[in-house]
């Protein structure tokens, strides 16, 4: 039937989703139109999730106990009951969908002119994976190519806009798995960022960044749930500059105070060297870990004023709690008690950030978990790697092409007397003045894995020096 009053009918309006290959839910569709003057007319779509979760029912308090959906190769452990998720939600592709949109207009300088939210219905006119986006990208025809390639000059500019700012983009791949019947990992290579994971990414972070400005730019703003990110410590980023002077880089921050752009300029300038995805690790653990908040304090990495997470109510509790807000605020901006709506809203995003946590946790064990299976049948093997990290009792080793990484004990190095310097992350042999650093090339033998222990041992395959 047609929507109620306050519900805008976009059923007509060319949208499409772009998701992973293996995708089983559907939270974003966008569309896309370029008007008159030159300026953009963008639409991104997002599941309407909060018309099926009613507050305070016994769904609302379980998904709020698991806060987010944890992914695992073959299989997701859901938020929401898979009949709302990969269903009732999802917005698939010929089927008329409850959505909430954010309407921008964006000059072709990439500012947001004007922005509209509002509780929609949509029916999505074809479901893309990125790798079709990226082909027909790259042919230059297709399926809604016009549209396709309006939304990739978009981003273009959007990216453009960010970078300038300082925001800072991490390129750290994903491991990707082939896993046989058994779930065996037979092949294990990284993902490949292609550009249309960047188009989708820049729409999302518009939209976000829209929605927390909409509710920022008044006098007085209603209670919210933003993400945030804090600037990191001033002692741990000296160590990161310090670090990268150990490489060869020489950009210093001057003074304390480090902005965005100062971490953007190092990644920039390590973009082309071999320990490229090590230092942007390591940049990544020097950054403040981003978190849910009720007080607006920006986002560091991304260098954004204010940002929240509004796309992803499918997968984030904090998503669908937004969206309750904006639809109570849109029907009545008055907030009778403010200070229990805060509380309300303080706890949700406590609870919401240590699910985010664990559910890293547990998918980053699962990555330990497959990448050592797959080296119990590597034993013996050699392979190229980078010195990932240097300990007192020996470092550890990256495998770039597997994303897998193991520890050369100092037992199994050459004999010497190796001294460790945690200032310049060296092993330094004090009789053969040889030198084990970070980001250096050394070729390693698997000796011994233990899926018990989750350790994985390396010896040098000296025939490298």
């Amino acid at each position: 039937g047609p929507p109620s009053d306050d519900r805008v009918d976009l059923r007509d309006l060319i949208t499409f989703t772009i998701d992973p290959e293996d995708a089983r839910d559907f939270d974003d569709a966008l569309s896309i139109s370029l008007n008159n003057d030159g300026t953009y007319n963008l639409g991104v779509h997002i599941a309407d999730v909060s018309s099926y979760v009613p507050e305070g029912t016994p769904l609302d308090k379980e998904a709020l106990k698991r806060g987010t959906s944890v992914y695992f190769t073959r299989h997701v452990i859901p938020m929401l009951p898979e009949k709302l998720s990969n269903e009732l939600c999802s917005l698939n592709p010929g089927e008329d969908r409850l959505t909430f949109s954010t309407l921008m207009v964006i000059s072709n300088n990439g500012s947001v002119k004007s922005c509209k939210i509002t509780p929609s219905v949509i029916n999505s006119k074809r479901r893309f994976t990125y790798e079709e986006v990226q082909h027909i990208l790259d042919e230059g025809k297709g399926d809604f190519h016009e549209e396709l390639s309006t939304l990739y000059g978009l981003a273009r500019i959007l990216n453009k806009v960010r970078n300038k700012a300082g925001s800072i983009d991490f390129d750290i791949p994903e491991p990707k798995y082939v896993l046989d019947e058994a779930g065996f990992p037979t092949e294990i290579y990284p993902e490949e960022r292609l550009w249309s994971h960047r188009i989708v990414e820049e729409c999302m972070l518009i939209a976000n960044k829209s929605v927390a400005g909409f509710i920022q730019n008044s006098d007085d703003p209603l209670p919210f749930v933003y993400r945030v990110h804090e600037t990191p410590k001033p002692d741990e980023t000296l160590a990161f500059f310090k670090l990268l002077r150990n490489f060869g880089f020489e950009k210093v921050v001057k003074g304390r105070s480090v902005k965005p752009a100062d971490f953007r300029d190092a990644l920039l300038a390590v973009r082309d060297s071999d320990a490229r995805y090590f230092l942007e690790k390591i940049a990544l653990r020097t950054m403040m870990k981003a978190r849910y908040d009720t007080r607006p304090i920006g986002h560091f990495g991304l260098a954004f004023d204010e940002y929240t997470h509004f796309t992803s109510p499918i997968r984030r509790y904090p998503d669908l709690l937004i969206h309750r807000l904006l639809h109570r605020y849109l029907k009545n901006s008055r907030v009778k008690d403010k200070a229990a709506l805060i509380e309300r809203l303080d706890y949700a995003a406590k609870k919401s950030t240590e699910c985010e946590i664990r559910a890293m946790n547990a998918e980053r064990e699962y990555h330990k978990i497959k990448q050592i299976k797959y080296l119990q049948k590597h034993v013996g093997d050699e392979f190229n790697g980078i010195i990932s990290g240097v300990v007192q009792y020996g470092f550890y080793v990256e495998i770039p092409e597997t994303l897998v990484e193991g520890l050369v004990h100092r037992k199994f190095l050459p004999p010497d007397y190796w001294e460790f310097n945690p200032e310049g992350y060296t092993l330094t042999g004090r009789r053969t003045r040889r030198q084990f650093r970070m980001g250096d090339h050394v070729k390693v033998r698997v000796m011994r894995v233990s899926l018990e222990h989750m350790e994985v041992d390396f010896s040098l395959a000296e025939d490298s020096d």
